[in-house]
């Protein structure tokens, strides 16, 4: 029996209306739709694309723990993982769905790894929260020369503060729970002001926090994110280097 495909299929941030055309006709016709859930047994990724799942598909809920402890993580993606394999083994093509997009800090990327040489995998792309954070602030990510830089909030202080000094907009994930420890470094990198704390993003839930000074007291959700940015100074067009430029038609 031929092996079926595994897709990776990233429904975006929340909002039902960011997942791609290709990621619903996938979603639809798949045998078996696979998606994280928490110790509540929700799953935002199945929320976002409820509208989109067929009668008769089998639901496959998989509960990863939001906890630093990595054998606990590991040994929840074994069994997944496992899970998956069967179906796949069966014939049977699985969707599993990832918040964001599947291969930017998605949850996908683990159930990638273990099944990339023994089963065809398409991944579909989506709206990542970094790009859903800068079009609900209304803040440009990069322009022109500007930089960029995305990390977590378990990164060592010493390279949020690195990339606080080196980069015009720096994104910090999984910064809820971690929000008094990045307002000290937002202060102390003199960049407080340019600070928003996002949660929810595109979610009826959402909520936007303009500067450290309003950041909330308690630890935040899992999903929220401090996007960080100064406005980026355009050079002159005298200014640009016009190597190669002389002709952009090619004619």
């Amino acid at each position: 029996m031929k092996k079926a495909a595994l897709y990776g299929i990233s429904v975006g941030p929340g909002d039902p209306e960011l997942l791609s055309l290709k990621a619903v006709r996938l979603i639809r016709s798949a045998a078996v739709v696979c998606y994280p859930v928490d110790a509540r047994g929700r799953s935002l990724a199945r929320t976002s694309a409820a509208a989109h799942l067929e009668q008769g598909q089998e639901e496959l809920p998989l509960g990863i723990p939001m906890t630093a402890a990595r054998p606990l993580v590991e040994q929840a993606y074994e069994r997944g993982t496992a899970l998956i394999a069967s179906h796949l083994e069966a014939g049977r093509p699985v969707a599993v769905l990832c918040e964001g997009d599947a291969f930017f800090y998605g949850s996908f990327i683990q159930i990638w790894r273990r099944l990339r040489d023994r089963f065809p995998i398409e991944v579909v792309p989506g709206v990542s929260a970094l790009h859903a954070a800068g079009a609900q602030a209304c803040k440009p990510l990069a322009e022109g020369r500007g930089s960029l830089a995305v990390l977590t909030a378990g990164a060592q202080p010493e390279q949020i503060l690195a990339a606080l000094e080196q980069f015009d907009t720096v994104a910090i994930y999984k910064a809820g729970p971690a929000l008094d420890r990045l307002r000290d470094l937002l202060l102390a990198s003199g960049r407080g002001d340019q600070a928003l704390y996002l949660e929810w993003l595109s979610h009826p839930r959402q909520r936007i926090h303009v500067g450290v000074e309003q950041f909330p007291a308690a630890p935040g959700s899992y999903f929220g994110m401090v996007l960080v940015s100064r406005p980026v100074t355009m050079r002159s067009s005298e200014e640009i280097p016009r190597q190669g430029l002389e002709n952009p038609g090619g004619a």
